[in-house]
């Protein structure tokens, strides 16, 4: 899928807005379409003549579509739309969105009955590092749909990880983003306490990067709560919430308790309840400074 290949991306939020500067990095004309007319309207004032009204002038459009949506409702629906488009120039669909397994089966499903490839990849990474193209890819499908979708992965990212079929991606990278969650909630939770203690936030951070508890959530969130300031977000509350909350279906669909991405989810809600929903998510030491101050 060389250079002069036509891309869409559904869904034009952080991850859709980093996935459409790294493929036009990368030599594309990219084509995008969000529910939010805002969204494509800056889509349009970077790359005039790119936006589109709907996912049909997409599909009429674009030989690849990346779908970068929410939630599994609106992959659904993404999907469906596709599928009925006439007239229609996609034939491949690389689906970015982390979704529950049995979604990602579903949708693939569809479009394979209306001839359409399907390969999920979910990155993990901040929509800065996917811009840069330093996502981490998880891949799954069938081996002839990923090699088909390989040229277009390889624009977006070189650390891709093949993980087996359908499904498998999204769980590997749910597994993943668990252990990072945690890893953010148990910073937080440190310096929420070494602040009661007397002790400076900045001066807590320097110490925690200097040992053994160091991490990247520590490096990469540490700063954001120094200064108590999370805005414009990496990735947001609301974003780590809908996954703790796939986490926690697959959980139940496993027979896995996760005690602690329980303990996670209502602190998150707690975050959202505050009106933190669209901070970065290391907000959540806001949350947590709140219990000490009841």
């Amino acid at each position: 899928m060389p250079p002069s290949s036509v891309p869409g991306i559904a869904g034009l939020g952080l991850v859709g807005s980093a996935l459409a500067a790294r493929l036009a990095a990368a030599g594309h004309r990219v084509l995008g379409f969000d529910i939010d007319p805002a969204r494509a309207a800056l889509l349009e004032a970077a790359r005039p003549g790119s936006a589109r009204d709907s996912i049909a002038s997409l599909a009429a459009d674009c030989d690849c579509l990346l779908i970068a949506v929410f939630d599994d409702a609106q992959l659904r629906a993404v999907t469906s739309a596709l599928a009925a488009a006439r007239p229609r120039r996609t034939a491949l669909v690389i689906c970015i969105t982390t979704a529950l397994p049995a979604t990602l089966v579903e949708c693939g499903g569809a479009c394979a009955a209306a001839g359409i490839a399907f390969v999920e990849a979910p990155i993990s990474g901040s929509s800065a590092k996917i811009a840069a193209g330093e996502g981490r890819m998880f891949v799954g499908g069938s081996a002839a749909d990923i090699e088909r979708a390989t040229p277009m992965l390889q624009a977006v990212t070189q650390h891709r990880k093949v993980i087996g079929a359908l499904g498998q991606a999204a769980a590997a990278k749910l597994s993943t983003n668990l252990v990072l969650g945690l890893n953010r909630l148990a910073l937080a939770e440190g310096m929420a306490l070494a602040e009661s203690l007397g002790i400076d936030r900045a001066r807590y951070l320097d110490l925690l990067l200097d040992s053994a508890a160091t991490s990247r959530a520590a490096q990469e969130k540490g700063p954001m709560m120094v200064v108590d300031h999370y805005e414009p977000p990496v990735a947001t509350v609301a974003q780590h919430a809908k996954d703790v909350g796939l986490m926690l279906e697959l959980g139940r669909q496993s027979g896995q308790k996760l005690p602690m991405s329980e303990l996670h989810r209502d602190l998150l809600a707690q975050s959202m309840a505050r009106g933190d929903t669209h901070l970065d998510n290391a907000a959540v030491i806001r949350t947590l400074r709140a219990l000490r101050e009841r």
